[in-house]
């Protein structure tokens, strides 16, 4: 009988990094067209499942940590551009400020 409910566990967790590495993939794809605020919920959603079920240091987790971290690198980077368009020079503003404290944030405890 516990055999039976550590299996059951066992597939429901299973399950569950299914749906994350699902959820995981539909952003990949959102990112790829370049649909970054619709992907970056997508990823959050993921890297919140991966952590509270698979810890911080299982493979799926790191690489959803990856490519969040490389959708808000993406994001810096129109912002960048906007700004160097729009004001001739290249300046940081809020979104990126924010995007890198996020980024040394996670990077830290994902170490």
């Amino acid at each position: 009988m516990a055999s039976e409910k550590k299996r059951k566990r066992t597939e429901l967790s299973m399950g569950f990094a299914s749906l994350l590495y699902y959820n995981q993939r539909k952003a990949d794809s959102l990112m790829d067209q370049g649909k970054y605020a619709d992907a970056e919920p997508l990823y959050r959603e993921a890297l919140d499942g991966c952590r509270r079920k698979l810890g911080d240091a299982h493979p799926l987790t790191l690489m959803v940590i990856n490519n969040l971290a490389d959708l808000l690198r993406k994001q810096a980077q129109i912002k960048l551009a906007e700004a160097e368009r729009l004001t001739g020079k290249e300046q940081l503003d809020d979104t990126a400020v924010d995007a890198l404290m996020l980024l040394a944030k996670e990077g830290a405890s994902s170490l």
